[in-house]
């Protein structure tokens, strides 16, 4: 991974691990970060495709967008909320 193996702040925490054929992120986010009322942690997600050789991004950019830009446009990002049963 581009960003090394783990990062983190106060509120959040990613690491990943990769090897041949896989790749894997898990992202940890302190429930205290998307509590009501307080400006809503996004996550936007680009990766690159060995086969078939391309990058994908989600979410998907606007059509007029390129999808290099996703994640300079924190705006085009979905924001993270808590699901309640």
């Amino acid at each position: 991974s581009s960003l090394g193996s783990i990062r983190r702040n106060d509120d959040w925490e990613v690491a990943s691990i990769s090897s041949s054929p896989e790749w894997v992120v898990e992202l940890r986010i302190r429930l205290s970060a998307l509590a009501a009322g307080s400006l809503l942690p996004r996550i936007a997600l680009r990766a690159y495709d060995n086969a078939p050789e391309r990058w994908m991004t989600w979410p998907l950019p606007p059509v007029d967008v390129p999808a290099t830009r996703l994640e300079r446009v924190p705006d085009l990002w979905v924001p993270l909320r808590t699901i309640t049963k």
